[in-house]
């Protein structure tokens, strides 16, 4: 056995190595875990440029990103999500992103949007979590004329998949097939066995980050007009073990009694916000009026604002919904 400095930090015993971990060390591993996040964050904001490139979005029209979620698309002129307290079902537990665009609480099951609103829509990482893909999907050729849907795709589901995505996503033919999942989790070893080299080797996440489109890991999906889909139940009935998938909740608190501020503006954030600025100038001028969207959760009538715009009343059924700090709160949970 050769002898070993003791400047090196190294023990050896027997053919075992182990490594005395030192304040340096750990110094080097936090600074290279913060360079990943950091290289990896840019990659999928570079990634959200180059795909708003490619769905020729016009300048003029106007867009919602429904699920918006910890990473809004830039170029959205509205921002919808269901959960803004709860991260249990985004990756890494992040949490909701809210900046200067208009942020609407909503159900992507009941759309709290006129009828045609949008020129555009950007559904992404959304539709797998939900129990009733065709209502969703309903929703969404309701307000808008067009539009992309992006999902994991079958074989990364069954690789890396979460506990909190009930569907198997796919396209064949031009339509999306949604394959109800049996359990939260495909295979528990092997989707251990990839989240570990994923997130702990660096060779090995950089290349898969990097590659994510080409291993066709995603599902991707345009379409206009209406969308072609089929949907196959499980014979084992998924949806009787609903209580074996992790699920989101709605907070339990007021919308009046929530504390919730705008994303702080790292330097990720402001690169993304300039582009996204630059990317709606044409298109802000139609976000004039808020209010000309919306519509109530449950008639999809008129929404109008109250006399100190605290909140929002249905011009037909009467409920309000209340709005703070900006956000308004269009569920049917929140209605007073």
């Amino acid at each position: 056995m050769k002898c070993i400095p003791k400047s090196s930090e190294k023990i050896f015993t027997g053919r075992i190595r182990h490594d005395r971990i030192t304040t340096t060390d750990m110094t080097k591993n936090t600074n290279t875990n913060r360079f990943r996040d950091i290289k990896h964050s840019f990659f999928f904001v570079s990634h959200q440029i180059r795909l708003t490139r490619t769905l020729n979005i016009g300048p003029e029209e106007l867009v919602l990103d429904l699920g918006s979620g910890q990473s809004p698309n830039p170029r959205a002129n509205v921002l919808c999500d269901k959960f803004i307290v709860d991260p249990t079902e985004r990756a890494k537990r992040m949490e909701v992103v809210i900046d200067e665009r208009p942020f609407v609480v909503g159900d992507a099951m009941r759309l709290p949007f006129q009828s045609n609103s949008f020129d555009f829509l950007i559904c992404s990482h959304l539709i797998e979590h939900v129990e009733d893909p065709a209502q969703v999907l309903s929703e969404i050729q309701r307000v808008s004329k067009r539009g992309y849907i992006e999902t994991p795709s079958r074989v990364h589901e069954k690789i890396c998949g979460f506990p909190y995505h009930r569907w198997f996503v796919s396209t064949q033919d031009g339509k999306l097939v949604f394959e109800e999942k049996v359990r939260p989790i495909f295979d528990e070893e092997l989707n251990r066995w990839w989240n570990q080299h994923l997130w702990n080797n660096q060779k090995f996440g950089d290349a898969v980050i990097k590659e994510l489109y080409q291993l066709g890991l995603f599902t991707r999906y345009e379409w206009e007009g209406t969308i072609s889909f089929e949907i196959i139940r499980s014979p084992e009935g998924a949806q009787k073990l609903t209580s074996n998938f992790s699920r989101a909740i709605i907070t339990d608190d007021k919308p009046q009694e929530l504390e919730i501020s705008k994303t702080p503006l790292t330097l990720k954030r402001r690169i993304k916000n300039a582009y996204g600025k630059y990317l709606r100038r044409k298109s802000r001028k139609r976000m004039k009026n808020i209010y000309d969207f919306l519509a109530c959760p449950f008639d999809q009538a008129i929404l109008a604002p109250n006399t100190n715009r605290t909140g929002v009343q249905c011009q037909s059924c009467g409920r309000s919904f209340p709005i703070k700090d900006g956000i308004f709160y269009l569920l049917r949970e929140f209605t007073y």
